[in-house]
């Protein structure tokens, strides 16, 4: 079973990788112009550039980890929406180290296990919450969020290359859209008024203003709200 585990995530990659480079029909994935970043020209890389990408890719890599395995345990539509999302940003992500030549250090597709020390004491914290209740899994959701806010803003000023700030200003708004979602998601089923932990309160505000689409949804069915 574990093998055969393995083998549907391999999978998974797989076909989210190609996915990527093109919106689903009748669709535009709001904020992330996924590929660009990959065909834009290489630049040159400083060490802390190498670094950077590659604990970036363990952060996205991590954010899946976190939403496939809350998905299971809650079985709540939302997750599996931003699961989804954080594939197609960990593909990039690995596909930005294929670009620079650089090692793979989400390669095994182990879930929930990291190289870097710091995520794997993350991930582990934010499992232990989301495991407890579904609102807990919520909050740690909109946690998660925010940490992944500030660490795309804290890589886009730790880089000049342009291929690197596109794709994570992308992805930064799109955490945003999560981060909405998880928020309004606690609100809705527990009239819970989430406070930012990470994030400035202006900030924060700014990001739960309406805008566009967010992943609204219930246990069974789906829908978007406007």
């Amino acid at each position: 079973m574990k093998k055969l585990f393995y083998v549907l995530i391999a999978v998974m990659f797989v076909v989210v990788s190609a996915n990527a480079q093109r919106p689903h029909r009748g669709q535009k994935h709001k904020g992330e112009n996924l590929m660009a970043c990959i065909t834009m020209p290489r630049e040159d890389l400083n060490y802390a550039e190498k670094d950077l990408i590659s604990r970036m890719a363990q952060e996205e890599k991590m954010a899946f980890d976190f939403y496939y395995t809350m998905y299971n345990k809650w079985n709540f539509r939302m997750f599996q929406k931003i699961m989804n999302s954080e594939l197609r940003h960990k593909s990039v992500m690995v596909q930005l180290l294929d670009k620079y030549d650089l090692d793979n250090p989400v390669n095994d597709n182990l879930i929930g296990k990291y190289s870097d020390n710091d995520l794997q004491k993350v991930y582990n914290d934010l499992l232990s919450k989301g495991n407890t209740s579904l609102k807990d899994a919520l909050i740690a959701a909109a946690t998660l969020e925010e940490l992944d806010y500030v660490d795309f803003q804290k890589a886009k000023e730790a880089t000049d290359n342009a291929d690197l700030r596109l794709a994570f200003t992308n992805m930064q708004k799109v955490t945003e859209q999560h981060l909405r979602a998880a928020v309004r998601q606690l609100m809705r089923l527990y009239n819970y008024d989430y406070e930012p932990q990470h994030i400035d309160k202006a900030t924060f505000d700014k990001i739960m203003q309406p805008q566009g689409h967010a992943y609204g949804n219930h246990h069974r069915g789906m829908k978007r709200m406007h």
